[in-house]
């Protein structure tokens, strides 16, 4: 689900990291983009809950747990330049130990 940058897998990541509880996941997306293939995923991919199209609410029932926070070995230095909420995080992190 998604445009593919990982937009929303990691302000969901960043949520949980926060110490916030796992939360349902809504999707919208038109009817016909709906598929029952294989869709290869990540680990950090996020799944969505329910879908939400023009035709009604579908529950996905899906298998796979959501990220409990944000996984640092794939965090690179330009992303912690570009998402400078990331870099605040690592440091707040790194001040508990």
């Amino acid at each position: 689900m998604g445009k593919g940058e990982g937009y929303a897998d990691r302000e969901y990541a960043i949520i949980r990291e926060l110490g916030n509880p796992a939360i349902p996941i809504i999707g919208t997306v038109h009817s016909a983009q709906i598929t029952n293939e294989n869709i290869p995923r990540d680990p950090f991919d996020l799944t969505v809950d329910w879908i939400a199209t023009e035709q009604g609410l579908i529950e996905t029932n899906s298998p796979y747990e959501k990220p409990k926070g944000i996984q640092w070995d794939l965090v690179t230095d330009e992303e912690m330049e570009e998402m400078p909420v990331l870099r605040e995080i690592w440091d707040l992190i790194q001040n508990r130990k």
